[in-house]
């Protein structure tokens, strides 16, 4: 080959691929990555690179009335404190991405937000850490609302891990929530990328196969319960490969755990409150086209066992709605996201309003 001629097809080399890359980029990639401030997609539409679940929306709070977070704390009795994950957490963005505002809303009660700051740690462990250091006695809380979702109970309350701290300042420092960016950062990408790559494999290899990225599965609804791509949905592979872990031994050995810290707070004149955000998987499986799935028996094995705190059972509350056949039942999750919507914040929050005197 000449000089000239491999001169020529470097050149045209670098022309074909800056110009794939700009093409895809300008048309695909930057509606998953790159967002404006403040907007969002979900998880699973970021981790499955499918641009047709993905849905833009703008992370913000139309409600006249916050919990307690960071930015405006202050030192003063609360009556309720939440400890949860991300779904405690404003996880999923969008409109009125906190349970907690919606509480406020219907009990104008104050509501301070706290995070367990290493994940490696039992919330057990830290709520008892919290009662040592007499956290508890300096706010005055009537009410602990304690969160989980499914998938996570597996190892949640393992209590080999413990990083002890000994002062209420130095503990504000670590729990106190930082509030609405938490859980919902977007990545920014430059414009030549490998998600230029992922984006056509997987959105042509999810045609012909409902499990190509490891972390998400598409299975297809038999009737619409999305606003988009109306019959499909996307699962977080842990929703589906932990429904099985969930045996009687299991369940009662989080319930033992769960009355003994409850007898611990009752003490102290606080009363726990179990929330278990039900995983997408487990609340939308019945009305799946696909068979011979896993099941997961959560809620049923836990619903049977003696407790000595208050249960709020999500999957119970939220599954009606999915039987409607009007736009009641649209949108409880997102679609591309592991996390539900405000709908759910809403219907989920009147019901602790009931609970809470």
């Amino acid at each position: 080959m000449s000089y000239k001629k491999y001169i020529t097809l470097l050149i045209s080399f670098i022309v074909l691929f800056i110009s794939y890359h700009l093409l895809v980029y300008n048309l695909f990639t930057n509606k998953i990555f790159n967002l404006p401030k403040g907007y969002i997609v979900g998880d699973l539409g970021r981790m499955s690179y499918l641009v047709n679940f993905s849905i833009l929306r703008k992370t913000e709070v139309d409600l006249n009335c916050s919990h307690f977070y960071k930015k405006n704390f202050k030192e003063q009795p609360y009556n309720v404190i939440t400890l949860g994950d991300s779904f405690f957490n404003g996880g999923g963005g969008g409109k009125n991405p906190y349970l907690q505002d919606y509480m406020v809303k219907y009990t104008h009660l104050k509501i301070l937000n706290i995070l367990n700051f290493n994940p490696k740690q039992s919330p057990i462990y830290l709520i008892e850490n919290l009662i040592k250091i007499g956290w508890f006695k300096h706010y005055k809380p009537k009410y602990l609302i304690l969160e989980s979702v499914t998938r996570s109970l597996t190892g949640k309350f393992d209590l080999s891990n413990k990083y002890p701290i000994n002062t209420i300042k130095e503990m504000n420092q670590k729990i106190i929530s930082p509030g609405y960016s938490l859980f919902t950062y977007v990545p920014t990408i430059k414009l030549i990328n490998t998600a230029n790559y992922k984006i056509p494999y997987y959105n042509i290899a999810y045609l012909f196969n409902n499990h190509v990225q490891k972390d998400v599965y598409k299975f297809h609804l038999k009737k619409q319960l999305f606003s988009k791509n109306k019959r499909k949905i996307l699962f977080y592979h842990e929703g589906i490969e932990h429904a099985s872990a969930f045996t009687h031994a299991k369940v009662q050995d989080i319930n033992e755990k769960l009355n003994a810290i409850s007898h611990k707070l009752k003490k102290i004149g606080i009363k726990l409150i179990f929330l278990v955000a039900v995983d997408k998987y487990d609340l939308y499986s019945p009305y799946l086209k696909e068979k011979n799935l896993p099941k997961n028996h959560f809620f049923q094995n836990f619903d049977a066992l003696k407790k000595d705190y208050i249960f709020i059972n999500t999957k119970k509350i939220l599954q009606p709605y999915l039987d409607y056949n009007s736009s009641k039942s649209l949108d409880i999750f997102y679609l591309d996201d592991t996390h539900w919507t405000y709908k759910a914040n809403d219907i989920i929050a009147k019901k602790l309003a009931k609970v809470i005197k």
